[in-house]
Order: structure tokens, then C-alpha cells, then sequence
């Protein structure tokens, strides 16, 4: 990173130039991005305010995280690559003394950088949605154990695992594309289908398959596996009930949080090497690159 910050072209592209970029379609964009991130607010704080059970406060603010991390992090990473094909800046980019792992640490950074403030504005809620609802309603919620702490940071892992996928996606897209929304829509639609295919496998099982989320049977492998792909089953059927040790459509009776070991360690897992194997073709594209650059010297 040291080169990077030092080498002023590129370090000028750490700050988010997309924000002001002109176009009409990167207005619509940066009004639709901040329409969305107040009404995530909103909805937490009206969800915090509305209820007074733990579990379902925190299913409120992790979904709303969850949200956030696949809605910004392509809004932030798409343009460092495509962004620069756009300014017709790439062929600055590629002969510049930085080599290719270089150049990706910086541009990753450069675009985590924003991701990292926004989920910073979020975390405060996941402290106030465990806490809060234990003191306005002490009856209803048990106290808090240590195994409630362990849940939370399980919870806390699926999203910056997440994060890390995402940004691993969208900066391959947009470095084989010379578009910006057209790689932010790529993402966008990759990940809504697994997720959307996941779920719905998921409520397929709970309705035909009853021991699998049901309270008179333990959960099946393959409610496991669809639990270590898709994140708001693994925080809903796994990592919720821990904490509320109440009731949970078609869950399992409440259980330690060592029950969902095998799902969240898979999760991390599958979307932790995600992550590293979107970056290894976009730094043999690059390498490919600079190669092509020295040889023309």
C-alpha cells in the first residue's frame, strides 16, 4: 500500500470520483444509493423502537446489514476498474511502476474504504438491539449469556465474510467490463438468484420435509448446505435462536451456539475462498497486462 499512496494518479483514484461524476445515470444512482441507506436507517430504528424481543430486533438489524453489504459494496467497487476505462485513464493506470498486486490491494482498499464507513455507521444499532430490548423488557428476554456474545459475533462474521465475497465479485466484473452499472448489475443479479434459488429450497423443505426445520426432528445436511450458501437462512434458522431461545418458524428448539459450528464455518469458508478466486483471474489479467506493457518498452 505504500507505493500505491505514494504514486499520486492512483492515489488521487482513492477517493470516490464516481460521486461526482456527472452523468445523468450516476446522478439517478447516488440519489437511489442514499434514498436507500435513510430508509435502512429508518427501518431499524423504527423495527428497534416497534419491538421488544431480542431476536427480533436483531433479525431486523442483520438483515438490514446483510441488505446494505449487497447493495453498496457493488456501488462502491464497480467503478475502480470499469470507472477508468469510462475516464479514459486506463492506459495511465497500466503503465504506472505499480505491479498488478499492487495496483488490486489499492483499489480494493480504495473502495473497502467506503464499505468499512458505512457498516461503522451501522454497527452502533447491532450493540442497541442487544442490549435495549433486555432492559425496556426484562421479562420477555433472558439475560444475556455468553454464548448470546458468541451468536452475535457469528452474526457479525456472515457480514464481513460477505462483504469480502462481494467486493471479490464486483471487482473481477469490473475489471472485464468497460462499463460501470453494467458490472454493478452483473453482481447484483448473480447474487439475487443464489439467493432467491437458496431460499426458496428452503421453504420447499419446510413444507415438505418436516423433521428438517421442524420442532420434532434435528435439521437435515442439506438445510446445512443451504444454510452455508445463503446468509439470511444461516442468521434466521441458526444464529437467532441461540440468542432469543424463543420460538422460530420451523426451527429446531433453541440450541447452543455450538450447534452452528458446521453451517457458519462452511459459510466462511465458501464465501472467504469466493472472494480469493475472483481475485486470482483479475491479477493473471493484469500480470497478462504488464507483461504486454514491458514488452512494448
Amino acid at each position: 500500500m505504500k507505493a500505491f499512496a505514494e504514486n499520486p494518479l492512483l492515489a488521487h483514484s482513492l477517493r470516490m470520483r464516481f460521486w461526482r461524476d456527472p452523468r445523468p445515470a450516476a446522478r439517478v444512482v447516488r440519489v437511489a444509493a442514499g434514498s436507500a441507506y435513510g430508509l435502512m436507517l429508518l427501518v431499524m430504528l423504527i423495527g428497534m423502537v416497534w419491538t421488544s424481543s431480542v431476536g427480533d430486533a436483531l433479525r431486523i438489524v442483520f438483515f438490514v446489514g446483510l441488505t446494505m453489504v449487497f447493495l453498496f459494496v457493488p456501488i462502491f467497487l464497480a467503478p475502480q476498474f470499469a470507472g477508468e476505462r469510462e475516464r479514459r485513464t486506463w492506459d495511465d493506470i497500466i503503465v504506472t511502476p505499480l505491479t498488478p498486486r499492487e495496483l488490486v490491494e489499492g483499489k480494493l482498499l480504495g473502495g473497502m474504504y467506503w464499505v468499512g464507513l458505512l457498516l461503522l455507521s451501522w454497527s452502533p444499532f447491532v450493540v442497541v438491539s442487544l442490549f435495549l430490548p433486555r432492559v425496556v423488557d426484562p421479562g420477555t428476554n433472558p439475560p444475556l449469556k455468553l454464548s448470546d456474545v458468541a451468536a452475535v459475533l457469528g452474526m457479525l462474521l456472515v457480514v464481513a465474510v460477505t462483504a469480502w465475497a462481494v467486493a471479490g465479485l464486483t471487482l473481477l466484473r469490473s475489471m472485464l467490463t468497460t462499463r460501470t452499472f453494467r458490472a454493478m448489475a452483473q453482481v447484483w443479479v448473480a447474487f439475487i438468484g443464489v439467493l432467491a434459488l437458496t431460499w426458496a429450497i428452503a421453504e420447499v423443505l419446510k413444507l415438505f420435509t418436516y423433521g428438517s426445520y421442524s420442532y420434532s426432528g434435528s435439521r437435515s445436511p442439506l438445510s446445512e448446505v443451504i444454510a452455508a450458501v445463503n446468509p439470511y437462512v444461516l442468521v434466521q434458522e441458526y444464529l437467532l435462536p441461540v440468542v432469543s431461545r424463543a420460538w422460530v418458524p420451523y426451527a429446531s428448539p433453541p440450541t447452543s451456539f455450538w450447534e452452528a459450528q458446521r453451517p457458519l464455518l462452511g459459510y466462511a469458508l465458501i464465501y472467504g475462498l469466493t472472494g480469493l478466486l475472483c481475485l486470482r483471474p483479475l491479477l493473471r489479467r493484469l500480470r497478462a497486462l504488464d507483461r504486454q506493457v514491458r514488452e512494448r518498452r
